[in-house]
């Protein structure tokens, strides 16, 4: 085992601190976080709106959006998101516990890692992905990605654990493995295993080698941990491809396979091969902020220890270090092979690689290190400051949100500055700049309005008819509860818009821009009275011929992007609330 010294950042705390650093954690990035804002477009919105549809429709088998089926992703989230709904009303707040759960168990697991390469880590590495950009946008937006990384880290940690454990070891962390891969699987799909298994067979070629990299898997794969794997997983697929036959071909193979291997979804990071490729790289290292150069240099000291193929035994430390290195790097690779790219897909690789960094430290390289950090955060300061005096300047709100997000450049200065600060002053300067950017999203809600639609729905009467035109805004529906017709935004509702009746279909979904008037004749026929109101993106709504746009009014905009608008002969004065 490689003697790391106790430094900067394995400074160690007693339990207690540990304990109440990590409640901290959890409570200000989760708990407190929830309702700050209204649901985002598209993500939030969309993950909402199915998960309150299943509450709404009694349908919890088959996941609609918009009143049509989606089969894109399992239903494991959807289920939390609408037992939440279910118990506390379709609020802001409600969908959200997947992420309160997330942040907890990705700090369980982090934990429960540090446990086992270095106790005196403790909270760490749970704080360097809370006040990472990256981890902090992802503690904070409702996907899909938080919740199944915080399950593939519960793997992981109980692999870990198994591995420490060696033969002499319980069964039971190996169970934890399977079933924590069942429900990652049940909330993503099949990456979840591609994920783990590649773990296995790259550290078994880098590592071993030869036919004994064979044995290395065999000691994963135990009987018992795959058919707890099946007894999660198998009852709902085969389930939903009875009722609704096709389904597997769908999900496995156009969402998955395809998605992968092809440019389908128009997804790819650039159409230049080497950008596209990098993709996953830049977008990592610039998530990593202020850890950036934290963690390289944290991996260039530990290069005698990666590179080398001595052979280790299962609880050395270091043995536990490759699994985290050989990990990050596979799920990087991975991703950057695949033909679709969106941000979140590298989530897996944070937690892992930070791990891996703050759970050694040589004495010499700690105090550089802190003014690495402190560097990052002063770059991101000015950053953030100039971004919200270019869009923001006119806010009443923009001298509170511009003190807020100057805590960037003050605690920068303090860890570029100060000398081997107090563990507990460092720990707080490292993390009170993201409750700062936290802060600054709720003294800016009402300013941030591309993002949501929330503000001009809830103040129309809630008898509206609703029309989506360009795309398909997801927080209509969340926030008026009721389907709204998309003109010209079909997209991902392709699938379920197939499989309803032509009839159905023609009343609901209409393919080109010019068809704005057969929605409205549409809308004005079915609603008699109703009122009508339209969300269009701007850009496109100014595609459409003057003749069809002078029959609407423009009510309220944001910004150039969207705009809020009503029929010229039902207009109204204007938005009335409820």
């Amino acid at each position: 085992m490689t003697p790391w010294g106790v430094t900067l950042i394995t400074k160690k705390l007693n339990s207690g601190s540990f304990q109440f650093l990590d409640l901290f954690l959890w409570a200000c990035t989760s708990v407190l976080a929830l309702s700050v804002r209204p649901l985002w477009e598209p993500d939030e919105a969309r993950y909402a709106e199915i998960a309150r549809e299943m509450v709404s429709t009694g349908d919890w088998l088959a996941p609609h959006l918009n009143g049509v089926l989606y089969f894109e992703k399992p239903p494991l989230q959807y289920w939390i998101s609408a037992l939440s709904i279910e118990c506390f009303g379709p609020n802001d707040w409600a969908p959200r516990i997947p992420l309160v759960i997330a942040i907890g168990l990705c700090i369980w697991s982090s934990r429960k890692i540090t446990q086992l390469i270095n106790p005196s880590s403790g909270s760490w590495p749970s704080l360097a992905l809370l006040s990472s950009l990256m981890g902090f946008t992802m503690s904070q937006i409702l996907t899909l990605d938080a919740l199944f990384t915080s399950f593939l880290m519960m793997s992981l940690a109980f692999f870990l654990e198994s591995e420490a454990g060696g033969k002499a070891g319980s069964r039971l962390p190996l169970m934890a493995v399977w079933a924590f891969l069942g429900l990652a699987f049940l909330t993503k799909g099949p990456v979840a295993l591609v994920l783990f298994a590649g773990l296995l067979f790259c550290y078994g070629l880098i590592y071993i080698g030869g036919l004994s990299s064979l044995q290395f898997v065999r000691k994963v794969v135990k009987w018992e941990g795959v058919l707890l794997f099946i007894v999660i997983v198998f009852p709902w697929f085969w389930k939903i491809n009875q009722v609704y036959p096709g389904h597997s071909y769908f999900f496995f193979i156009y969402e998955n396979f395809i998605r992968y291997t092809t440019h389908e979804h128009a997804r790819q990071g650039s159409d230049i091969w080497i950008i596209d490729k990098s993709y996953f790289l830049l977008f990592l290292l610039a998530g990593l902020i202020p850890w950036t150069r934290f963690t390289l240099v944290g991996l260039w000291e530990m290069k005698p220890t990666l590179m080398s193929r001595k052979p280790l035994s299962a609880d050395d430390p270091d043995h536990l270090r490759r699994l985290l290195f050989v990990f990050s790097l596979w799920v990087l690779v991975f991703f950057s092979l695949s033909g679709s790219k969106l941000p979140p897909y590298i989530y897996p690789v944070l937690l892992p690689l930070l791990l891996l960094v703050t759970s050694h430290e040589s004495s010499e390289s700690a105090p550089l290190k802190q003014t690495y950090i402190g560097s990052e955060l002063i770059l991101i300061g000015i950053v953030l400051l100039g971004y919200l005096s270019l869009k923001f300047s006119d806010a009443p709100s923009f001298y509170l949100a511009f003190l807020l997000l100057l805590v960037f450049v003050v605690a920068g200065l303090f860890l570029r500055f100060a000398y081997r600060p107090p563990t507990k002053i460092l720990a707080t300067a490292l993390f009170l700049p993201m409750v700062g950017l936290l802060l600054s999203f709720h003294v800016l809600s009402d300013y941030i309005a591309p993002q949501s639609v929330k503000k001009w729905v809830v103040q129309s009467p809630l008898d509206t008819e609703w029309l989506s035109f360009g795309t398909y805004f997801q927080g209509i529906t969340y926030y008026s509860q009721k389907p709204c017709r998309v003109i010209a935004g079909t997209g991902e509702l392709r699938f379920g818009k197939d499989r309803l009746s032509p009839e159905k279909a023609a009343l609901q979904f209409y393919e080109k821009p010019s068809q704005i008037d057969q929605a409205l004749a549409d809308t004005q026929r079915l609603a008699p009275g109703a009122p009508i109101r339209m969300i269009a993106k701007a850009k496109i709504w100014k595609l459409v011929p003057k003749t069809l746009q002078d029959q609407w009014i423009i009510i309220d905009q944001n910004q150039d992007i969207n705009l809020l608008l009503a029929p010229r002969n039902l207009s109204g004065a204007a938005l009335r609330p409820r």
